[in-house]
């Protein structure tokens, strides 16, 4: 009798480590038949002292660019493209089209960079502590580039204020052209003096889960004029919404800024040496076969529109350095990804059959990986399927748009996002779905196990989770996660946030501590099972129940430790009115008075009122720290039988050893380090969430 790999899934669907082991083997037998048939046909070499009317069909007669090693590989029908150790400049985007099999990779594990910025040459001069830098060739400078690169240092455009700090704006007016008169009321001189001149300026807004930046027209005094789309009314500009001024040479004063006129580079960093990105988009990809194994991918750029960004939850529009249509069979192995401007990857419209894996992205002006579009799909053989993405460390990300999660998926089935180390996005971690409310969707077979997601938010944004969601996901699970550090900035941080419509989940065996919301949020949902989770030390509440419209049904939250400081209630929302199965749950409590815990009343109360929790147990003056809540010493064996409770296992979580970049993960800062900024940030724990 044959068993297939997928037949296992299917029979086994909540075994886990079948699943990764299956998934892991499908992952190498592709990328062995893509190496085998490589070997099969040609194979072209490429030199940084080739010369690309070479034969380039041996290391002695090497090609010398990437396109010409694109060009040369697809007149010869496919095969393996072996870089020789150098750098390889990328100046426009190269299209990857057709069905031949491409394998490119370094020759002999030689260093290989792929890279879509170049050296600037030119004369260095200094002014106090700021540099000066005038290019022999001042085109490289592209027009409206929001970043640049001293060595490996991100230089960003010059704004004001600085750092964690903001501008708030005192009043908004706008007309029915967009044009949008703001008042500040912070500003400390007037705004005329930062500007100069309004030429390249923008401004920075960020309201709730969105992002703006648009040009400045005019300023004086505390006010400026600018244009754009009409304000949203999910996330208006009010009283208090911070802003920052950018691209000014008043605002240089920081180091990581710059400021260019067109002729010259005004610039605070140790290192020197300019970089300057040539192009926003590596690769398009629309053909099937494509892989790229154990390559560097340094620089890509991000160039403003002449508009300005508009407020996109996710920032779902926006593009990536490597893009892929109607595409299918693409493998990404063993890569870093570091110092990119938009997003670095987007699997968009019919693409089937990806796997990103064991690479590292970092300093990402966006996010990681996207996959599907935000627009509808209808037809089912056109939807994107198959993507896997995992054991890869994503960190650093948002630079430019902070809206943006460190892995996104719109309108797709069969995904699986596993042992991913997530870190230090101002977003969300990984935002799943794109419709609102219960419609009808095509997504399917969501799978989201064995991450490790952490610093998310840090106090930039709101409206987040580590985990976030958005309608129906059928046959879909978040499981063996770890997630910790989630920090809004005035509501909305959540570990698992389940928005608009969020349904057919299971959510088990994962691990949640410090958040300064709850550990699980429930919007909007139906037919979610919650089960056999820990969710601690949330600084609002450790779980919340949001819209009451009796739409949301069928969700079971039972068999779950629920761990809190004794401040606040364990419960947030609507749970006495929800048609829930809240029950045989553990609540913990640091504190020996638990007769306020449940909506200001005892268990007994709680009891009553919602006839919920009728097998649960209160155990009081239990002080549960971070690192207890990870190996679960806390929880009592007896306890554990009574409820059904099984320990959860998350030795798996994270990147494995199989990723050669693991020792760079970013390593989570101590609670007190983390937490102790919380007061410069207006979070208000009663902000509705929804």
């Amino acid at each position: 009798m044959k068993i297939s790999c997928l037949s296992l899934i299917k029979s086994y669907s909540n075994c886990h480590q079948i699943k990764t082991i299956c998934m892991k083997l499908l992952n190498w037998l592709l990328l062995g038949m893509l190496v085998c048939q490589a070997a099969q046909a040609a194979t072209v070499y490429v030199s940084v002292s080739g010369n690309d009317r070479n034969a380039g069909t041996s290391a002695s007669t090497p090609l010398a660019t990437v396109k010409g090693a694109v060009a040369k590989i697809q007149q010869l029908g496919g095969g393996t493209v072996n870089f020789l150790a150098g750098t390889y400049y990328i100046d426009a985007a190269i299209n990857l089209s057709g069905n031949t099999s491409i394998l490119f990779q370094p020759y002999n594990n030689a260093n290989v960079i792929i890279s879509g910025a170049r050296l600037v040459t030119g004369k260095l001069s200094k002014k106090g502590n700021i540099n000066i830098f005038t290019p022999d060739d001042p085109s490289l400078l592209r027009k409206g580039e929001l970043q640049l690169f001293a060595g490996e240092q991100r230089l960003k455009q010059a704004e004001s204020p600085n750092d964690d700090n903001y501008f708030y704006i005192k009043s908004v007016t706008e007309d029915a052209n967009g044009k949008k008169t703001v008042s500040l009321d912070t500003v400390a001189n007037n705004l005329g003096s930062i500007l100069r001149s309004t030429d390249g300026t923008t401004v920075k807004v960020y309201t709730k889960w969105n992002f703006t930046q648009y040009p400045i027209t005019s300023a004086s005094g505390k006010s400026f004029t600018s244009t754009g789309m009409a304000i949203s009314k999910y996330t208006p500009w009010n009283s208090g919404t911070r802003v920052k001024i950018v691209n000014t040479l008043a605002a240089l004063d920081d180091d990581g800024e710059f400021y260019t006129d067109g002729k010259t580079i005004s610039f605070i960093a140790s290192g020197t040496q300019i970089y300057a990105p040539t192009t926003d988009v590596l690769f398009n990809i629309t053909g099937s076969g494509i892989s790229f194994k154990n390559l560097h991918f340094k620089y890509s750029g991000c160039v403003l529109p002449d508009k300005g960004f508009d407020p996109q939850q996710a920032a779902a529009a926006y593009q990536a350095a490597i893009q892929a249509d109607n595409a299918s069979n693409l493998i990404f192995d063993g890569c870093s990804f570091e110092h990119f401007g938009y997003n670095v990857m987007w699997f968009r419209n019919n693409v089937h059959h990806v796997t990103v894996s064991n690479c590292l992205f970092s300093d990402m002006g966006m996010g990681a990986v996207k996959s599907g579009n935000y627009t509808a799909v209808g037809d089912p053989s056109q939807l994107t399927s198959g993507i896997r993405i995992t054991n890869n460390i994503i960190k650093t990300g948002g630079r430019l748009n902070p809206a943006a999660p460190g892995i996104t998926s719109f309108n797709i089935s069969d995904l699986t996002i596993s042992n991913n180390d997530i870190s230090d996005m101002f977003y969300s971690g990984i935002s799943i779905g794109w419709t609102w409310g219960f419609k009808t969707t095509l997504n399917k077979n969501i799978i989201i196990s064995n991450n490790v997601i952490h610093e998310i938010g840090q106090g930039v944004m709101d409206d987040l989770g580590g985990i976030y969601t958005l309608g129906l996901n059928a046959n879909s699970s978040i499981t063996h996660n770890v997630v910790y550090d989630i920090l809004c900035y005035r509501y909305g941080g959540w570990g698992i946030y389940l928005d608009q419509g969020s349904s057919d989940f299971t959510i088990q065996n994962n691990i949640v501590y410090n958040t300064n919301s709850g550990g699980f949020f429930l919007s909007q949902g139906r037919d979610n099972k919650v089960h056999n989770n820990i969710f601690a030390n949330g600084r609002s509440y450790q779980m919340k129940i949001g819209a009451f419209d009796g739409k949301s049904v069928n969700n079971t939250i039972t068999k779950n430790i629920i761990v809190g400081d004794g401040s606040s209630n364990w419960l947030d929302g609507y749970w006495s009115k929800m048609a829930i199965n809240l029950d045989s749950n553990v609540y913990y409590s640091n504190v020996q008075n638990v007769q306020k815990i449940f909506a200001n009343g005892d268990l007994t109360f709680w009891r009553k009122l919602s006839n919920k929790d009728k097998n649960s147990v209160v155990v009081a003056n239990t002080k549960v720290e971070d690192e207890d809540v990870k190996s679960q010493s806390f929880v009592n064996s007896n306890l554990k039988q009574q409820i059904g409770f099984k320990n959860i296992d998350v030795q798996n979580a994270g990147v494995t050893a199989d990723n050669s970049y693991k020792n760079t993960a970013n390593i989570k800062r101590t609670s007190e380090v983390y937490w102790k900024s919380l007061n410069k940030f207006k979070f208000d724990p009663n902000q509705n969430g929804n």
